[in-house]
């Protein structure tokens, strides 16, 4: 397993982490907020967004859900509304919880964990496409 963490602050924050739990270098990736993003969905196997606290809509989930990408989300904000996939969300802090959904996720080949990501792009489409949220908005001020 190598890891990507991009975020603001990440690798001043986990980098000591990693040092204390021993993990090589060579295991990680650790990037500061990332103006440039789309080019780390091309090249990762699973999207994993470990959210603290509750946003409305998590923009980097609907990014790799339009990116086909197989996801696994803390249950935060609207993650599992969106995602409507238990296997696919975790209990907030909850680590055992993390590692169990992590593995199930990571025992499946290639084609297995493509088919998701094709699933989790059609609800991202079909369901948050910003010109059909745009017209409810309308029809909704409208009222």
């Amino acid at each position: 397993i190598f890891l990507i963490i991009i975020g603001d602050n990440i690798p001043l924050n986990m980098k000591n982490y990693f040092e204390r739990k021993k993990i090589p270098n060579e295991n990680f990736l650790l990037l500061d907020h990332q103006k440039n993003i789309e080019q780390y969905y091309n090249i990762v196997d699973l999207f994993v967004v470990t959210s603290l606290w509750g946003e409305g809509f998590s923009n980097v989930l609907g990014e790799a859900m339009n990116n086909s990408l197989p996801v696994l989300a803390s249950d935060i904000g609207e993650n599992r509304k969106i995602l409507n996939n238990e296997k696919l969300i975790f209990a907030h802090g909850n680590k055992s919880n993390f590692i169990n959904n992590f593995k199930n996720i990571y025992k499946l080949n290639n084609i297995k964990r493509e088919e998701i990501g094709k699933i989790l792009k059609k609800i991202i489409i079909n369901k948050y496409d910003i010109l059909q949220i745009s017209k409810k908005y309308e029809e909704l001020y409208k009222k």
